[in-house]
């Protein structure tokens, strides 16, 4: 039973881990998650976007300057995971230890009573392309949800002995899928006191 706990545990810290290494949130209303500019700015891409990463967040963007020139992006994928417990600490602290009762003891006291929460979000982009200042981009994703009960790592850490019934009630899930095919565009709309007011749409 300890090493199940172990194993456990662990799934659930790599998964806290990736979700720390990635961007965040991969949905279809966020700016892209794929791109090396939002991974390298922790997803400010609708702020800094320009030229084909701008058609994700930001489509007045494609019409800053002259955009000019031809840009393709043939794929890309974004993952994010995350939950409302364990943290980088906690891997550091866990990872590859055999677990004592005061252990287990921390790591159910982490868990909220309404149940220990996981989040995850893929993104897949088929393609991107930029012409001038249109853009036009293919993506899908999937959005899932898990809810676990606290009662659900106690069974894990010590088993069926200590308890003559069980409830797992806060236990639930949902997930999401789908698809987008947007074509974006953005050009300059008046300029006022010397500075160009941009305007743009995906659709």
């Amino acid at each position: 039973m300890m090493r199940m706990g172990r194993t456990m545990v662990r799934g659930l810290l790599l998964a806290t881990v990736a979700g720390l290494l990635s961007s965040g949130g991969a949905t279809v209303v966020e700016a892209d998650p794929m791109t090396p500019l939002a991974l390298g700015t922790a997803g400010a891409g609708t702020v800094l976007g320009f030229g084909i990463d701008a058609a994700y967040g930001n489509p007045a963007h494609l019409g800053w300057r002259q955009e000019s020139g031809f840009q393709l992006r043939l794929a890309g994928v974004g993952v994010g995971v995350g939950n409302n417990s364990l943290g980088f600490a906690e891997y550091r602290r866990y990872n590859g230890t055999d677990l004592d009762d005061n252990d287990k003891a921390a790591i159910l006291s982490g868990i909220p009573a309404d149940g220990f929460r996981l989040r995850s979000d893929v993104a897949a982009s088929a393609m991107a392309t930029r012409i001038g200042r249109w853009s036009l981009h293919a993506d899908a994703f999937v959005v899932a949800r898990g809810r676990f009960d606290r009662q659900l790592f106690e069974l894990l850490f010590y088993g069926n002995a200590d308890r003559s019934t069980w409830n797992f009630t806060n236990t639930d899930g949902e997930g999401m899928a789908g698809g987008q095919i947007a074509l974006s565009h953005g050009r300059p709309l008046i300029r006022i006191w010397g500075r160009d007011l941009f305007a743009g749409f995906s659709a």
